[in-house]
């Protein structure tokens, strides 16, 4: 083999590289970071609703993730409602690209609610003005989205699969539910936005 160590981002990774036959001793687990200084928002509360036509009162949920099959957005569009009932005047807003853009936006067409803002390169200007973090990965080795979220001030809501456990505390930094639960991940998001 060409390699002397394979470095895994967290356990969770380590755990599928030694079940696919990488010896143990062979994978240490470096996990992934974050400069936390770097996530403290310059957009002032008000800049950052103006940008995205925000409600001044509405507390604001940001999905960020590649509009990806493994990343949960249908999920999340399913869950969206049990949300709304709860909380009438959230809003959600997803960041990021990806080949399921149309597919998602035809999903939630005719909801005002849902906003899709594409890639943002300046991200960490003003996510922190957001209210919380929901990452409905259905697999994911670690989730550096969830430790920018964290850096940048703001709770997160996440399946628990993969890595993902590894990133947020549950019930200290953040809600993690069953991965696939979508009733408990609108429970959870519309708990903390209540909170």
């Amino acid at each position: 083999r060409a390699y002397a160590r394979v470095v895994a981002i967290s356990g969770a990774v380590r755990d599928q590289l030694v079940a696919e036959g990488l010896a143990a001793a062979d994978v240490p687990v470096i996990p992934s970071a974050v400069e936390a200084d770097a996530w403290r928002p310059a957009w002032s509360p008000a800049q950052f609703r103006t940008a995205f036509g925000l409600p001044e009162a509405a507390p604001v949920v940001a999905c960020v993730a590649q509009l990806i099959p493994r990343k949960g957005h249908r999920m999340l569009l399913e869950a969206w409602p049990a949300v709304r009932a709860r909380v009438p005047a959230a809003r959600l807003v997803c960041f990021g690209t990806g080949p399921l853009a149309g597919e998602l936006a035809a999903l939630a067409a005719g909801d005002a609610s849902v906003h899709f803002a594409g890639f943002r390169p300046d991200l960490r200007e003003f996510l922190g003005c957001a209210d919380l973090v929901v990452h409905p990965a259905s697999t994911e080795g670690l989730g550096l989205g969830l430790l920018e979220a964290q850096a940048a001030g703001l709770p997160v809501v996440a399946f628990a699969s993969g890595g993902v456990p590894e990133a947020v505390a549950d019930g200290v930094t953040g809600r993690l539910v069953p991965a696939g639960d979508i009733p408990a991940l609108a429970a959870a998001v519309a708990d903390l936005l209540g909170d």
